[in-house]
């Protein structure tokens, strides 16, 4: 009489298959995206406090943080992420 026992376990970064350890591989674009929103918290958030303890009119300061929010993680980033050619295959 003849068994086969198989059992699978996970890693957090890798993977064990037939007694081999093989690990996960990420590359620049997915190690950025998993580190972009704490970079993003940690710069935006400062960014908001400096606008609304300079200027007098808070809608202006959340405004213009808005702006810089905009202008760098909602264009700037996303550019250096995806790349030019391929936002224009995106939207044409």
């Amino acid at each position: 009489m003849k068994v086969n026992i198989s059992f699978s376990t996970t890693l957090v970064w890798g993977h064990i298959h037939n007694s081999k350890i093989s690990a996960l591989v990420f590359n620049r674009k997915q190690i950025a995206a998993i580190v972009i929103p704490s970079i993003l918290l940690a710069t935006m958030y400062p960014v908001f406090q400096f606008l609304a303890g300079s200027l007098e009119n808070d809608q202006i300061a959340w405004y213009l943080g808005l702006a810089v929010y905009w202008l760098i993680w909602g264009s700037i980033f996303p550019l250096l992420m995806i790349g030019f050619q391929n936002i224009k295959e995106l939207v044409l």
